[in-house]
């Protein structure tokens, strides 16, 4: 699916797409023991600001699927600034 829409969408505005920690060929995020969901999350929507940062974006149109479209959601909350819409 997600990649559909990056065939779709390339031509007509810049596009990344990335593997979270733990998916596809990268290394698990580490998170201390006994660590919650939360923070957790946050850490990935920490890691996803990095991402952006690294490419210069000031504000990002995102798309998730299952798990990514959770950070998704969670990063247009803690971000609002940063985001244009998420799908």
């Amino acid at each position: 699916i997600i990649r559909d829409l990056v065939r779709l969408s390339s031509d007509t505005v810049p596009v990344i797409l990335y593997d979270q920690r733990g998916s596809g060929r990268s290394a698990s995020l580490a998170s201390p023991v006994g660590a919650d969901i939360d923070s957790t999350m946050r850490a990935y929507v920490e890691e996803l600001r990095t991402v952006l940062r690294h490419f210069g974006v000031e504000r990002a149109h995102l798309v998730g699927h299952s798990f990514g479209a959770a950070i998704a959601i969670r990063f247009a909350q803690t971000f609002p600034d940063l985001t244009g819409s998420f799908h």
